[in-house]
């Protein structure tokens, strides 16, 4: 009784053209927005996987939109296995975001601020392990000074090759640190302190040199440690400018699109089962449940319905009968606890109960009254008709089958495994 009422208000808001979009239960906040808007645009382009556009959105929420994301660099001792590792060691409540660019050697970590202390202390610890190049290891640093050295940023990201030449020439005892943010301009060093005034002096004498010849040149900064794991930071608009060209021109395809219904399409992927689920298991298993088929493609996107019911509703899911088409098109509407996603979102699993007659969407777009609709077992024959005819199909030419169920064939798109070599359909 109350997916009847909830079906009975949802039909009226699409009839009516009225009613309230389905209110997110994300934080409002426009960048975390942005993001999960991204992850979905992503996930439809199949840039990411399913799973990662759940577990992402999922994180996002846990959170309660406090979280931030870090730049890490790929090397021989720091990867997404090893660093996990040792985030879950830590407690730290983390995920590895989707590597949206696999040839820049650099991946990202999205942080629950509650833990950033234990994370800054893992992040700090391994990017310190893996200095590159300069006079001296880190260690021998470390040793030579007893531990008095400072980190410094200077604003010569272009220019490392003159670094190194003028730190050799002085003689300046100096270790280079990963780059966190390629692109800033900004490049980070660790000197010794006694070093730490001839590498003041010979930055002013380059500084003047350069103005001399009209190129303006930053200052010089000094960090503690905490100050440049934080040039690892990176706003949401950063991390989805680290796409490849791929990434980008499959965001760039949704440009100008109204955001509200990309916010509700995302709200309903996010929210599947799969049929991993133990809730599927179980239905499965039933036998007052019959399971039917349904491919997204042609039964869910083609359907005058389907897409405004869930949209207005996502606790509901919808679907054309197949074999019903525009001023005969009839909707089904189940409960989203007994729907189960498969192969990668084109095509779900949903399981109906024989004895009950499950609601309808009319083509007029009312809920037909409950003593004219089909029970279970009928909708399910609607279903499995064109499963029946399509295995059929493998065994005979399409052009020995009627042409009412030839078009049935062709259009319901229920998925199944193509024989190789693939049947040819003339």
């Amino acid at each position: 009784m109350e997916n009847e009422n909830e079906i009975d208000k949802v039909v009226m808001n699409i009839k009516q053209g009225a009613g309230s979009l389905a209110s997110l239960v994300y934080v409002q906040a426009q960048c975390v927005m942005l993001l999960i808007q991204f992850f979905y645009r992503m996930y439809k382009e199949r840039q990411i996987r399913p799973r990662e556009f759940k577990n992402m959105t999922q994180f996002i929420k846990a959170t309660n939109g406090k979280y931030s994301i870090f730049n890490v660099p790929r090397t021989s001792t720091m990867n997404e296995q090893s660093l996990s590792r040792e985030l879950s060691e830590m407690g730290v409540r983390y995920k590895i975001c989707p590597d949206l660019n696999k040839k820049d050697n650099i991946f990202q970590v999205m942080i629950f601020d509650d833990d950033r202390s234990k994370f800054d202390a893992v992040y700090t610890r391994n990017l310190m392990a893996n200095m590159q190049g300069g006079k001296k290891s880190l260690d021998e640093l470390q040793a030579v000074t007893e531990g008095n050295t400072s980190i410094i940023s200077l604003p010569l990201e272009n220019k490392k090759d003159v670094i190194t030449k003028d730190f050799k020439a002085l003689r300046i005892n100096y270790a280079m640190l990963p780059d966190l943010k390629v692109g800033d301009g900004e490049i980070q060093v660790v000197v010794a302190n006694v070093d730490l005034h001839k590498v003041q002096h010979w930055f002013e004498i380059y500084k003047s040199s350069q103005l001399k010849q009209g190129n303006e040149v930053g200052e010089i900064k000094i960090l503690n440690s905490e100050s440049y794991a934080e040039t690892g930071k990176m706003t949401e608009e950063e991390y989805i400018k680290t796409g490849d060209e791929k990434v980008q021109a499959a965001n760039e395809k949704y440009e100008g699109q109204e955001k509200s219904n990309i916010e509700k399409d995302a709200l309903r992927v996010e929210n599947a089962k799969t049929v991993s689920d133990v809730a599927y298991e179980k239905l499965h298993n039933d036998p007052d449940y019959l399971e039917i088929t349904i491919n997204r493609d042609s039964l869910i996107e083609k359907s005058m319905y389907a897409e405004s019911v869930m949209q207005k509703s996502p606790q509901l899911f919808a679907a054309r009968i197949p074999g019903t088409y525009g001023s005969n098109e009839e909707t089904l509407v189940l409960p989203k606890q007994n729907v189960f996603e498969t192969d990668e979102g084109k095509t779900y699993i949903a399981f109906i109960k024989k004895s009950d007659k499950p609601a309808v969407i009319g083509p007029d777009g009312s809920i037909q009254p409950k003593k004219q609709r089909k029970t279970g077992e009928e909708v399910y024959k609607a279903f499995d008709q064109v499963m029946r005819h399509f295995r059929n199909g493998q065994k005979q030419s399409l052009e020995n089958i009627q042409p009412n169920l030839k078009q049935e064939v062709k259009t319901e798109g229920i998925v199944l495994k193509q024989p190789t070599p693939p049947l040819k359909v003339k």
